[in-house]
């Protein structure tokens, strides 16, 4: 997915009012899930149930990666240590 690079940089809440929702059963489709291994919250968003863990046993494992803010907290805005899982 190509990012367009804009200046200034925009809102968080313009950012999330452009992007482009994908219905979550087409996601789903796509990693082998059926209507079934979900909880459906809307066409957009849905829970996985726990029991597809044992479904997907035999796929590789993904990563996972949590990149902190590069800029120094606000006074007052508490600080936390970077995650990585």
């Amino acid at each position: 997915m190509p990012v367009k690079r804009v200046k200034p940089v925009p809102s968080d809440i313009e950012i999330a009012q452009a992007a482009e929702l994908i219905p979550i059963l087409d996601i789903a489709g796509q990693l082998g899930l059926t209507m079934d291994d979900l909880d459906l919250y809307g066409a957009y968003k849905a829970k996985v149930h726990l029991d597809v863990l044992e479904k997907l046993k035999d796929r590789p494992q993904g990563k996972y990666i949590d990149v902190p803010p590069s800029r120094r907290p606000r006074l007052g805005r508490a600080r936390r240590p970077p995650r990585l899982g």
